[in-house]
């Protein structure tokens, strides 16, 4: 288990990650949880803000495989099942994107 210095730092990267990310800075948004990552590979929020980032590169597969993750760590990561669900039926996989919508309603996520 990381000390808490480092994950509070892990913590603080995967937020500025997800701050790049609304400012549409998708590379340095990765950038960013790559490195919250190194610091804390548990931080689910960190891998979810990297899938994030990724689908809205059109990096679908990576997305795809870093969203598990996310969602692997923590199964109740609402926008990770919402992430999830965008690049499922970006892929064209409608039945199973939604299935992850209505996971992500269930857990709470309100777009």
């Amino acid at each position: 288990m990381p000390r808490a210095s480092t994950m509070m730092n892990a913590i603080a990267w995967s937020n500025e990650g997800a701050a790049l990310s609304l400012q549409g800075k998708y590379d340095k948004s990765i950038q960013a949880c790559d490195t919250a990552i190194e610091l804390d590979p548990n931080l689910a929020n960190a891998w979810g803000n990297k899938g994030a980032s990724l689908r809205r590169l059109g990096r679908y597969d990576e997305a795809l495989d870093v969203l598990d993750k996310a969602i692997e760590l923590d199964p109740d990561l609402a926008d990770a099942w919402n992430n999830k669900g965008e690049v499922l039926k970006a892929l064209g996989l409608t039945e199973e994107a939604n299935a992850a919508f209505a996971k992500a309603i269930k857990l709470g996520y309100e777009g």
